[in-house]
Order: C-alpha cells, then structure tokens, then sequence
C-alpha cells in the first residue's frame, strides 16, 4: 500500500473494512490514490472496524494533509462519520470529502445534514477518480473555494482510470479484489449496482492480464471478481475464464453470475478453474419478483445450475426474505426449492431499504418498515409482519449454523429423510432448538459461528433430535457421517502432505524437539466402517444401519502430493497411539495393546510417509 516517508502529506484516504481477513483491500481508496498526479503524497489508512477513534485521529493530524477522503459503505459509514466528526475540530483547514456508495445513494440526506453540520466540503456520487483528481489538485494549487454548506458534485460515467495494484499503491496478499467490470445490465428495485443506468464498463483485457500476472507473481491464493454478472453477456464471461486460465489458472476464483447465462461451454471452462459461484435467486415467486423488477426464467435456471452440478463446480445461490408481496411460508417455499439444487452455500439475508434506490421510492406502496441508518434492514411490510420476519432470522441462523458453517449439503438430505421431514422443517426445528438452549436470540445479533462450534452444536441437536423422535439406533451413523464430512472437508482446506524423503533436510533430521501431526492430517475414530462413507456413501440412513453391522474403526485423512483426498482406514488403536505422540519430545516403543512391532511399524511409516512431524524446542 502506497505509504508517505514525510511527517506531513497533502492526502490522506480513509477506509474501514468489513472485518473479513482475505477481503479487506480498500480497492476504491487505492484507485482514488492511483488517479492522482505523480507529485501528490497520498497516504491510505485501511482500519479494522473496531478502530481506536482518538489514536487515529492524533496519527491524521500528525500528517496535516491538506485534503481527507473518507470512503463510505454502509458497514462503516457510523463509525466514520464519528471519526470525520473529531477530526473535524483537530483540522478546521482540511478539506473533507466523502465518497462511496453509502454517498451516491443519499445524497439529499448528505445536503440536508450538511446545513446544521457541514463535516464535508464536498461530497462525489458515483466513480469518483477524476473529480477526486480535481479537487486535490484545486486544493494544493490554491484554487479551491470552499462554502458554508456541503457542495455535491456528481461524477458521470464509470471510466476506469489507473489500476492501483500496476502502480503500487496496493500490495496484493493472500486474498485480493480484481474489478473486471463497473455497472450492472439490471435495474433490480432494491439494488443500487445499477446506479439508475444499464451501462457496464469493462476493464481492458490488457490491463487484466497485467493484473493477473502480478498476482501470480506475488503469490496471491484467492481473487473475489468484482462483477454483478461476470458472465452477462456470455461470450464476454467466457473470455474472462479463457483469460484466467491462461494467466493465472492456479488461483482460487469468487465469482457472481446470472444463472441463466451458464451454458455447457461456460461450465467447462469453469470445471478447469479453482473457482466458487454465487447465482442470484432471492424468490421463486413470480410476483414477488415482479414486485422488486426482476424476472426468473426458471427452466434456463434450472439448465445453468445443473450444468454447474454435472461439472462438479462450487456454487451457492443467494436468497432474500421481506421482498414486497412475500410472506413468511413464501419464503419457506423459496428455500426448499433451493435446497433442491444441492448448492455448497445458501447465503438467506433480510431486505435492506437502501437510500436512492427505485425501491425506496415505493415503500409506501409496500407499507415498508426499515432501520433509517445502516444498514437499512426492513423490519416489516404489508405480508410480513415483525413476528414472521423474527421468525425468518431464526431459520437464517438455523441455515448458517447447519448447512453452510457445518457444511452439510452432501449429507443433508439423507438426515432430513431419515426424520421423514423436508429441509425447512427439519431448521425450523433446530432453530428452535438453538433458541430454547439460549445459543440464539431474536433480540440480539445472530452470531457467526466458527466451522469447530458450528460442528460440535450439530452434533448435539441431532443427538438431541433423533432421541426425541425415537431414533437413537441412528444416531451413531448420522454422527459418523457428519464426521466423515467434517474431516474430508478440513482436509481438502489443508495443505499436501510433503513425504519424509521430500521435507527440507534441516525439517526431517531435527535431533530433538515435541511431535505432532502434520498440519494438513485429520484423524478420526468411527463407529462403522468408514470405508462405507468414502467409497460408496449413505443415501438411506435407516437402510444402512439395517444392512450394516457396527464395527470401530479409525481413519486418517490427508491430500497426496498431487493434492488428491485420501481416507485411510487404520485400527483404533493407532489413532490414540497418534494422539499420545503429539507434544511428546519422545515416541513410545509400545502402546496399549499393540505390540512393541506393530507400534514400531506405524511409527516409522507415519514418520516416512510425513504424518507425523519433529517441531524444534
């Protein structure tokens, strides 16, 4: 990121990110700095959202910049207006300009607080390079006028000026945001990508392709695309991937795409990628669309979606509930119908009444009800009322928890059937179940559970559940696939194991030192043969606990070098022999019931094969 050595610096650009490690690049200040002029000492301040106000405000001031821009989402735009509030009074000859969407949407707000309070000189809807440009170099030139209320300038247009990753004003880490597009070819009512026009503005191909070698060259993992619909039209989607596999194919890619768009041709190309997609549903309700202008050609939906299934590419679907005309059991119909397509993620969030936006406009056609600040979320409309939109965030925390934490779409069907319930129903269960053991509450915010706390009240609501419907003879199978799942899944997250004979010499002869597993090794103990799971599966739970005798087994799991999943079933015995080795500075020559032989056996081949790993004291 593009840092000042000088005590003082004409520029200083202010983001707060959402808090997520891997996507917390302030790509709109580093394109606000890279537009400048060469000479400009601009630097970008990126804060956690829990930033220490008053150290921030003395680090800003020690600079003395000459002009702060404050980039405003609606996840942060509170907390830095606090900030520009009490910067406001250490620098009373700075001038203070606001941009991003939370600027560009509301902008009538903006001018009238702006007359009791003007914080900012200026305020810039839309891509606001150039006038950003315009007003630093009238600033430092002596040009600019400043007056008693807030002035607000409107940027038109989406041209794509200089890329702050080529120039270096932004740093590529492990994860990075890659802008492909500006602009969105749909007017939906309640979304602001739009901006009130159908125009899209492509990134150049050339300067992409620069892009992405950089990334290659730094070693970046992961790219979330920035891209409404990537693939809209599709030819251009296609030369995107064609793009990405040429430059860059090791990668893991985030893509957004128009499900109907999808054709075999694209799913091909997207099946040599490392790439997730995220499609667009929010309802299956004609109507309810209608409402919001969107539209759903269900078959050719239906079509994308199964040529991704049939490719074997990771896809979520994105659904939304308190959109005009739906009701509490219209949703339930909409995410049954999801779950049908077997998606990795369902990502179900509430309506937000963003400022500006066409929706905004008939709210009081809808009766809508929403929070006046950030960030926006409705509350209740004419077919839904408080009580069912509570009860929509209780089944949004069930399928958190569940589904998309705990990762459960290979297994949960097979669960649902076994307590001859649908999908909704079995949630709705456990969200009551979540609310009864105080894990949850409807008056405070949802949490966001880690995959290890998702996994173990997964496990405790299914013993729960299964008991109180009469089946506990299943339980032990419905934890062992869980548990299956669990592991195979951690696994594929993990890194290679790297055999003995492969390890740098300095980290295979480590003289002494405490033992451990390798970092990419999970082990497990199971109650039926778990070679039953990872050769075969489970599709009728009931069905395989009939046909299928208990027998305790361990299984290690781990990805060879060519980073393929392996499940190897080894004794119980071994597992716990594992278990003792971690932390010890010295391996046992017998333990339990194995023989000193046996003992020495897998020992020795868990030492050649990389299992098991020598730290340094």
């Amino acid at each position: 990121m593009k840092q000042v050595k000088n005590k003082t610096t004409d520029v200083v650009l202010i983001a707060c990110h959402s808090g997520s490690l891997l996507q917390n690049t302030p790509l709109g200040a580093g394109s606000l700095c890279a537009a400048l002029p060469p000479s400009c000492r601009c630097e970008i301040l990126n804060l956690p959202p829990d930033f220490d106000l008053e150290y921030i405000c003395e680090k800003v001031s020690d600079l003395k910049p000459k002009v702060i821009g404050f980039s405003l989402y609606v996840w942060n735009r509170t907390r830095l207006q606090d900030l520009a509030h009490a910067l406001r009074y250490f620098l009373p000859d700075t001038v203070f300009i606001a941009g991003g969407p939370e600027v560009s949407c509301n902008t009538s707000s903006w001018q009238q607080n702006s007359k009791s309070t003007p914080v900012y000189d200026v305020v810039i809807q839309g891509h606001a390079e150039l006038l950003f440009k315009q007003a630093v170099v009238n600033v430092l030139d002596g040009t600019f006028v400043r007056s008693a209320e807030t002035q607000s300038w409107c940027e038109i247009g989406t041209l794509l000026i200089e890329s702050p990753w080529l120039n270096g004003v932004l740093e590529p880490q492990r994860g990075v945001l890659l802008e492909t597009a500006r602009g969105c070819p749909f007017r939906c009512a309640y979304c602001f990508d739009a901006r009130g026009s159908h125009a899209v503005t492509q990134t150049p191909y050339m300067r992409l392709q620069k892009e992405l070698e950089l990334f290659v060259a730094r070693g970046v993992e992961q790219v979330w695309v920035l891209d409404s619909s990537f693939n809209v039209p599709c030819f251009r989607g296609k030369e995107l991937l064609h793009l990405f596999l040429e430059y860059a194919p090791r990668i893991h890619y985030h893509l957004e795409a128009k499900a109907e768009y999808i054709d075999a041709e694209t799913a091909q190309l997207l099946a040599q990628l490392s790439c997730s997609v995220q499609v667009g549903l929010q309802s299956v309700h004609a109507q309810v669309l209608e409402n919001v202008d969107r539209t759903l050609d269900m078959p050719r939906f239906e079509a994308g979606l199964f040529e991704l299934y049939q490719h074997g590419i990771t896809y979520g679907i994105d659904l939304i509930y308190g959109l005009p005309g739906d009701t509490y059991a219209g949703l339930c119909k909409s995410l049954e119908a999801t779950l049908e397509f077997y998606p990795n993620q369902i990502e179900l969030f509430p309506l937000a009444l963003l400022p500006g936006t066409i929706l905004e406009q008939r709210r009081a056609m809808f009766t809508i009800n929403a929070l006046p600040d950030p960030p926006y979320t409705v509350t209740s409309t004419s077919s839904m009322d408080t009580e069912a939109f509570s009860r929509a965030a209780v089944l949004t925390a069930a399928l958190n928890l569940f589904y998309n934490t705990g990762r459960a779409v290979a297994y949960f069907e097979v669960l649902c059937s076994a307590c001859n319930c649908n999908g909704v129903e079995f949630l709705e269960h456990l969200g009551i179940w979540l609310e009864h053991e105080g894990h949850i509450s409807t008056l405070a915010p949802l949490p966001d559970w880690e995959v290890e706390q998702a996994y173990k009240l997964q496990h405790e609501f299914v013993r729960t559940y299964f008991s109180k419907l009469g089946l506990e003879n299943l339980v032990p199978a419905a934890l062992d696939i869980m548990h299956y799942h669990y592991l195979y899944a951690e696994t594929i997250l993990a890194p290679a194991l790297v055999p003995r004979a492969a390890q740098d010499s300095n980290t295979a002869q480590i003289e002494s030192g405490s033992w451990s597993l390798a970092e990419g090794v999970r082990m497990g103990e199971f109650s039926y043969p778990v070679e039953l799971y990872h050769t075969t599966g489970v599709e009728d739970l009931i069905e395989f606990v009939y046909l299928n005798p208990t027998k305790r087994c361990g299984a290690l799991f781990y990805r060879d070098p060519d980073g393929e999943v392996e499940c190897r079933v080894i004794p119980v015995e071994v597992v716990e022999l594992f278990r003792s080795c971690i932390g010890a500075t010295q391996l046992p020559a017998q333990f339990g019931s194995l023989e000193p032989s046996r003992t020495a056996a897998w020992l020795q081949e868990a030492l050649e094969s990389g299992i098991l790993l020598q730290r340094p004291s």
